[in-house]
């Protein structure tokens, strides 16, 4: 079942799903309206796809680098044609690049949002979300004369592995001067590859992890390539977590293991015994690893946690996983969903038969809402408490998605502070502030999702900074 943003549940913790001692939700963000959009092609190989984190914009265009593949998105143009969406599948722009020759290769996002568009010849062109034409630069003679084997752009740069093992990057986009890695001894074949951006990095440069069909994995940076030795099956998928010190990676036994980046600690394993590949392995926030395997008759969304409990999610659609600081965005060919770890303010208020000084105080608002006496008798019960209370259900408003319930828990902490000894209003001014900025960007016209954590993780400056490259200046004023 999932949780509407916009319809109002009796208690939205009937439909969370509990793993270990955590709850999960998923939550129905957008109904998309794009057209002609089918997710099958990106399984199939047929199309390539890049959403931008932060409930960013979502670009795709056919993938015409493999030869018997000609299933275009639009019939309208003879070269692969970009198309870039909002969240709620509203479009932005549409424009054609490449030519009989040339192909795209692979798409990524900056963390300006800017779409970087490597070709297979090894050039590299930058556009603004409308398809204009920002920068353009070659990778170099050697990627040129090697070939690419992939393509990983990150928030402020991207590195290429090449078919012949070694990486180029480009540590930065404002200055694209491609850098050979440190060279990589390898007679094993690349199975996958993933990177810790450089903020979480001690030398503040990338780091790249290689799999390979040894079973170890090397890792990479400007100036040595360290092979970890590790013994076990090798991972043909891998993802770092949001925080870059864990590594999630899916094995070629059909295992799902954990480990530290460092390499210092296995966390956990799962046996899932199954030699099918999974379409996409992510992380959801630091918490839970999702993993997304497509059969004939349905596609599956497996959840797995610390402490290898699973939670099972069946669509019927194809799906494209975008992972975000504190959950994943989930795209189908009609909705657009949000799975979560539910925050703590919020489990604790509306958890079944929570006790929580905060629960007791939401409860007391609704009763003192339907005028029951018992209102007041709540209120005195959890007066050493109340102040926190108060704090608890601001906090949780901003983390809710639906509004009826946010004007809820602030009425509750509303109700609250008047019978508190002393409070201070100021956090519950910001969070009001907070959550009309989330309610007006999370409109479909605008299109962006997000949630209070990713809001103050992507900061209100760069929220600006995005609305305005989007036009939406009035939307951006208003927030100023």
């Amino acid at each position: 079942m999932t949780t509407s943003a916009n319809s109002k549940t009796i208690n939205p913790s009937a439909e969370w799903r509990k793993m270990h001692d955590k709850y999960y939700r998923k939550v129905e963000l957008f109904t998309l309206s794009w057209q002609h959009v089918d997710l099958t092609q990106v399984l199939d190989h047929k199309m390539i796809v890049a959403v931008a984190p932060f409930g960013g914009p979502i670009a795709m265009v056919r993938d015409d680098t493999k030869k018997a593949v000609r299933a275009p998105i639009s019939t309208a143009h003879p070269f692969p044609v970009i198309r870039i969406f909002k969240s709620s599948g509203v479009p932005l722009s549409e424009f054609a690049v490449g030519d009989d020759q040339i192909k795209p290769l692979k798409l990524g996002w900056t963390n300006k949002e800017e779409l970087v568009c490597v070709m297979d010849n090894g050039t590299v062109s930058i556009f603004n979300v409308f398809g204009e034409i920002l920068n353009s630069f070659d990778l170099g003679k050697e990627v040129r004369l090697n070939g690419i084997q992939d393509v990983i752009v990150y928030g402020v740069g991207m590195v290429v592995l090449m078919c012949n093992k070694q990486i180029v990057a480009i540590n930065n986009f404002d200055i694209p001067i491609p850098t050979l890695l440190a060279n990589v001894e390898t007679s094993d074949e690349i199975l996958s590859m993933t990177v810790i951006d450089p903020s979480f990095t001690a030398s503040e440069r990338v780091e790249v992890f290689l799999s390979t069909s040894g079973g170890t994995i090397i890792v990479v940076n400007e100036s040595q390539a360290i092979d970890q030795m590790t013994t076990q099956n090798a991972f043909k998928l891998m993802s770092v977590s949001p925080n870059g010190k864990i590594l999630a990676g899916f094995t070629t036994d059909g295992k799902l293991r954990v480990l530290l980046t460092n390499f210092s600690k296995n966390l956990s394993e799962v046996d899932f015994q199954t030699k099918v590949l999974p379409a996409q392995l992510v992380w959801c926030g630091v918490d839970a690893v999702v993993i997304y395997w497509r059969s004939k008759k349905e596609h599956i969304l497996m959840m797995v946690g610390p402490y290898e409990d699973t939670i099972k999610h069946i669509y019927e659609e194809p799906l494209v996983l975008v992972p975000e600081v504190d959950g994943v965005r989930v795209f189908s060919n009609f909705k657009c969903e949000f799975l979560q770890l539910v925050p703590k303010c919020l489990e604790d208020i509306f958890k079944f038969g929570s006790m929580a000084d905060s629960a007791i105080l939401y409860d007391a608002w609704k009763q003192f809402e339907s005028k029951n006496s018992k209102a007041d008798e709540n209120i005195r019960s959890i007066q050493a408490g109340l102040s926190e209370a108060v704090d608890a259900c601001v906090t949780a408003a901003g983390n809710e998605f639906n509004v009826e319930l946010q004007k809820d828990l602030l009425h509750s902490a509303s109700y609250g502070k008047c019978s508190c000894d002393w409070y201070t209003s100021d956090a519950f001014v910001d969070m009001c502030r907070n959550i009309r900025v989330l309610n007006m960007v999370r409109r479909p016209e605008i299109g962006r999702p997000l949630s209070l954590r990713q809001y103050e993780t992507l900061t209100v400056e760069t929220l600006i900074a995005h609305l305005i490259n989007q036009h939406h200046h009035l939307v951006a004023l208003n927030i100023c």
